[in-house]
């Protein structure tokens, strides 16, 4: 009887349970990301704004617009990233989440080659790099690369110096970059 009463209240336990929104994997914890901008100025003026645009997300049909960064060479960059999804009407700006959630996310920017030297320079609530905006130095010669954008989400474990593998991916794209 005793073990019959147990395994009832355990289970009642388990069916009241609260979700754990403080899981790295858990999906449903996001709003869908459809769209980024890429606004690049200098000496704080904007010069160039590049898109990524994959309207229906992740999966499915491959994106309507993957613009090609194209950069001066010997040039300093500010860059101011954006992230839109246009499956709502009107369409929601998702940067203020992610900026108001920063301890629970990492947006790592990954050069494929040192022709492009990229420093974040905004920081999370703890001090931590967030990577919404960058400074970028591009090298003295014209050549093409790539860089790859990986929105981290990473609530709880997110730390100082983390691998761009910890946590799970919101965002992972690598658009071709040119230097002219």
């Amino acid at each position: 009887m005793k073990t019959n009463t147990l395994l009832l209240l355990l289970m009642a336990m388990s069916l009241f349970a609260c979700e754990d929104t403080e899981n790295a994997n858990n999906e449903n914890e996001h709003e869908a990301i459809t769209t980024l901008e890429f606004v690049f100025s200098k000496n704080g003026v904007p010069t160039d704004t590049f898109y990524y645009d994959d309207p229906d997300g992740d999966g499915g049909n491959p994106p309507v617009k993957m613009d090609t960064i194209q950069l001066d060479t010997v040039s300093t960059y500010v860059l101011t990233i954006r992230f839109l999804n246009k499956t709502k009407n009107p369409v929601s700006d998702v940067t203020p989440t992610i900026v108001e959630q920063g301890t629970a996310h990492e947006l790592f920017i990954l050069p494929s080659s040192a022709i492009v030297a990229i420093t974040r320079t905004d920081k999370d609530a703890a001090g931590f790099p967030l990577g919404l905006n960058s400074i970028w130095v591009t090298g003295n010669s014209a050549a093409n690369t790539s860089v790859r954008f990986k929105l981290m989400h990473k609530p709880v474990i997110k730390g100082p110096s983390d691998s761009p593998d910890k946590g799970h991916s919101d965002v992972d794209i690598t658009l071709p970059v040119i230097l002219m």
